[in-house]
């Protein structure tokens, strides 16, 4: 399977390679010529937010397949806005117009404005996007969130983290309580104990004790007699009830 995979990447590419040459044979010296391709060079950086099935060093094309007779090339496909250096003509991914997630936190997105005629280099500009919400990385306790959380609200979409020396089950209301609609998600930090141990083997564990195991990793304590007897009825009725 392995070589099967990698004759069809290899096959992709050379084909891939085809189509531009051959999209670029109607490219003349006394106009401006321009190619846009919506693809994935091996050469690109990823920004985090692609879907990973489109992607993948296996199925990219190189950066030398670009023609170097290009005015420039405009690609899409990667949201990580960059230049490909190892183009032999100017290319460009103009990137995503918003960050799409926390990996583009502080990550600046802009577009690309070309200015070409004949017989001269193009002049390439970024220009930052404005009036967009940015994507934050939030790490306060509950205490520096109220003292902060006007400023905080309208600073962009939030994903909160709060230092707690203890777990507590009513975090997330009181955080988006604070925040309100600018919080994406909440998570908390717990001391590391000191008596920590490794994690038991789960072979040959039943559900409740995996409930338990689950429920104290989560929580840092083991969940009460109420708790259990709650989890213990409904694994009950899953059972009796398995459609």
């Amino acid at each position: 399977m392995a070589a099967d995979d990698t004759l069809a990447h290899r096959r992709y590419a050379e084909q891939m390679r085809g189509i531009v040459a051959q999209l670029a044979t109607r490219f003349r010296p006394g106009a401006t010529n321009l190619l846009m391709a919506h693809t994935h060079l091996d050469s690109a950086l990823l920004a985090g937010s692609e879907r990973q099935v489109h992607l993948g060093e296996e199925w990219a094309i190189t950066a030398q397949s670009l023609p170097s007779t290009a005015h420039y090339v405009a690609l899409g496909h990667i949201h990580k806005p960059q230049r490909i250096e190892a183009a032999p003509a100017p290319a460009h991914y103009a990137g995503s117009p918003l960050q799409l997630d926390f990996g583009e936190v502080g990550e600046e997105k802009s577009f690309v404005v070309i200015r070409a005629e004949p017989g001269r280099p193009a002049r390439i500009e970024r220009v930052p996007y404005t009036g967009g919400k940015a994507l934050r990385d939030i790490r306060m306790t509950l205490a520096e969130l109220e003292r902060e959380a006007e400023r905080l609200r309208g600073s962009g979409w939030l994903r909160v983290t709060v230092p707690l020396e203890t777990a507590d089950f009513d975090r997330n209301r009181k955080v988006r309580q604070l925040l309100g609609s600018a919080v994406v998600s909440v998570d908390y930090e717990l001391p590391a104990r000191e008596d920590a141990t490794a994690e038991p083997s789960r072979s040959g564990l039943g559900p409740s004790d995996l409930f338990a195991l689950y429920y104290g990793r989560h929580h840092a304590t083991q969940p009460d007699a109420p708790v259990m007897a709650a989890f213990n009825a409904l694994l009950g009725e899953a059972v009796e009830s398995p459609e």
